[in-house]
């Protein structure tokens, strides 16, 4: 049951996020797609993503260090700057939030 819940609230939050991000991402409507839900691998996709593609520039902050509120402020700008597709970029949310701070 728990697992549903943090799917529900991750896919809700990737939504938003998706919703607010300055550009190149649709804004939310009332006719949106239902709520994703990540599996296991998509959320280790997302790891890699951040693994592999964040600690290029910088030391890597441990997804607990943070929110989800404000890994939802950290993470549009930094995959703007790494260049990352969407689709990455709603994967590597998917998995911070999945393990960010209470």
């Amino acid at each position: 049951m728990k697992k549903i819940y943090i799917s529900i609230a991750i896919a809700a939050s990737v939504s938003v996020l998706a919703a607010c991000h300055k550009k190149g991402y649709p804004t939310a409507t009332k006719d949106a797609a239902p709520a994703v839900v990540y599996t296991p691998a998509q959320l280790a996709e997302g790891e890699k993503i951040y693994n592999d593609n964040c600690g290029k520039c910088h030391e890597l902050h441990e997804a607990s260090e943070f929110t989800a509120h404000k890994w939802g402020k950290i993470i549009p700008e930094m995959a703007e700057k790494a260049e990352l597709q969407k689709n990455k970029t709603d994967l590597l949310t998917a998995w911070v939030y999945a393990h960010a701070k209470n």
